[in-house]
């Protein structure tokens, strides 16, 4: 799986300095074929079409999208605007007149929903998932769910390191809070078991729940 911030390689000119002119949102291609929109600048021409993260790239201009040759496809679709895209948003199909326009790269990698490879196809592997929040996880994942094992860190300084099934915390794990005090002991669906072992930000521990 690729991970691709599509209007980056479709400026409209090489000047320098300035902000990029292009659709303005990345993808992803996955090992079966799919090609899902993963970031859209803000402000720019896809968000102004209604493209969506989360999207999945049906056809452009008429053709279907399959991940080996999606960036070229769009890259054609440039030379006659606006550009006919057909998505799936759930269980809805909608087709989309995309336009070009300035946007700021950082900000598109900001608003992304990333998924990056680190081994397996991702969906079905070890990757790394990170929210436009901060919020960000490592681990395993089943059909795109966190499932096994990971660490899960959130944008505000609490961490979970442990078992996952159906993207819930379950199985033995520890939850970390900013102030240096954690809970160990087993989770069934994201719930603190009894009796598991509660350390407090001094390094006291004693059995029992968190507070």
């Amino acid at each position: 799986m690729r991970l691709l911030l599509l209007a980056l390689v479709l400026a409209a000119s090489p000047v320098l300095a300035q902000d990029p002119v292009g659709f303005g949102f990345m993808f992803h291609e996955d090992a079966e074929g799919w090609v899902m929109v993963t970031g859209i600048a803000p402000g720019g021409a896809a968000e102004t079409a209604g493209l969506r993260a989360g999207d999945l790239l049906v056809t452009v201009a008429g053709d279907s999208v399959f991940a080996s040759g999606a960036l070229d496809q769009l890259r054609a679709a440039r030379e006659s605007l606006p550009a006919a895209v057909r998505v799936a948003r759930g269980a809805d199909t909608l087709d989309l007149a995309l336009g070009v326009a300035p946007y700021r790269p950082a900000d598109l990698l900001q608003a992304s929903n990333a998924t990056l490879c680190l081994r397996g196809d991702c969906w079905n592997g070890t990757g790394l998932w990170r929210h436009p929040n901060g919020d960000w996880y490592e681990g395993t994942f089943v059909e795109g769910v966190r499932e096994g094992g990971g660490v899960f860190t959130l944008a505000d300084g609490r961490i979970y390191s442990g078992g996952y099934a159906r993207d819930l915390f379950h199985g033995r794990g520890t939850y970390f809070w900013p102030d240096g005090s954690r809970w160990t002991g087993t989770f069934l669906d994201d719930t603190p078991q009894a009796p598991g072992v509660y350390t407090d930000e001094h390094g006291v521990s004693r059995p029992g729940l968190p507070d």
